[in-house]
C-alpha cells in the first residue's frame, strides 16, 4: 500500500514539473522512471521471485532458476520498452524487445542443447 502511495506522489510531482518546467520534463521523467523501476524491483518484484523460487523448489535444478530469471529479464525489458514507446521512440522499443528475447534465448540455449542431445540419445538405437 505504501508503494502505491509513493507512486501516486511521484505522479503528482511529474505533473507539477510538466506545468512548471516543461523543457525539463522528458529528462526528469526518464530519470524518475529508472529510479522508480529500481525501487519497485527491490521492494516488490525481487521478493516475489524469491517466494516463487521457494514455492517451486521441486522443479529440476537448471530450469526453475532459468524460468524465474527469464521472467525477471522479460519484465525489465517490457518496462523499458513501454517507457521508450511512450517517449516517442517506438523503433528503439522494438529493438529493446528483440535484445531481451535474444538475451533470454542465450540463457536457455546451453541447457536446451544438452536436453536435445540426451533426448536424441534415447531415441536413436
Amino acid at each position: 500500500m505504501g508503494l502505491l502511495f509513493q507512486l501516486f506522489t511521484v505522479f503528482l510531482l511529474l505533473l507539477a514539473i510538466r506545468f512548471a518546467v516543461p523543457q525539463l520534463h522528458p529528462l526528469l521523467h526518464s530519470a524518475l522512471f529508472v529510479f522508480l523501476l529500481g525501487y519497485v524491483m527491490i521492494q516488490a518484484f525481487i521478493p516475489f521471485l524469491q517466494t516463487l523460487s521457494r514455492t517451486f523448489e521441486s522443479i529440476p535444478q537448471p530450469f526453475g532458476p532459468l524460468l524465474l530469471g527469464s521472467a525477471f529479464v522479460f519484465f525489465l525489458g517490457e518496462s523499458l520498452s513501454g517507457h521508450l514507446e511512450e517517449s516517442g521512440y517506438a523503433s528503439l522499443a522494438r529493438l529493446s524487445e528483440l535484445a531481451v528475447k535474444i538475451f533470454i534465448l542465450s540463457f536457455w540455449l546451453p541447457h536446451l542443447s544438452r536436453l536435445i542431445q540426451q533426448l536424441s540419445q534415447l531415441i536413436t538405437p
